[in-house]
């Protein structure tokens, strides 16, 4: 059973009633699932038409490279979206993985249910798609904000990597 009440303090689910949520759930053919501790929600490679949000636990957004080196490239918890670039790109392979940091619970979407209005056109895909566009954008002002001051920090070192005027 999907808790209602939490999704609707949710970002996503802004503005939506209880009732509206359930509606929405159904209309959409959402679903959860639950992931133990280092399983993998998403695979490099993979494609996916689906992201997730956090119900319950952690998520760890991970890239492995030639050498089995893992870098973690975000963390997620209880109420925020994963994968959801990647599930509104026509056929885009994932670069990344999403694995589990313990278990998780996870509400499954499908992106291009939620972007295609369905038959009856509600307004409720109108509002989530208001919703998501509002998630989407502030995550790539936070990734911008994060890039600009990673260039400020290069910039502001020498060839022996000190920091200039410290």
């Amino acid at each position: 059973m999907i808790d209602t009440d939490f999704l609707c303090k949710s970002r996503l689910f802004q503005g939506f009633t209880e009732e509206e949520i359930k509606s929405l759930l159904e209309c959409l053919n959402a679903s959860s699932k639950t992931y133990k501790k280092g399983e993998y929600i998403f695979q490099t490679g993979e494609i996916t038409e689906n992201f997730g949000m956090i119900l319950d636990g952690k998520v760890q957004i991970i890239s492995d490279d030639y050498w089995g080196e893992r870098q973690i490239l975000a963390g997620f918890g209880k109420g925020q979206l994963f994968g959801e670039a990647y599930a509104c790109m026509e056929k885009m392979p994932l670069l990344i993985s999403a694995v589990a940091v313990e278990e998780t619970q996870v509400l499954m979407l499908n992106a291009h249910r939620v972007l295609q209005t369905c038959t009856s056109a509600c307004d409720f895909h109108r509002r989530l798609v208001e919703n998501l566009v509002g998630i989407l954008a502030k995550k790539n002002l936070t990734l911008t904000r994060k890039i600009d001051l990673e260039n400020l920090g290069i910039k502001a070192r020498d060839a022996n990597g000190h920091l200039l005027g410290a």
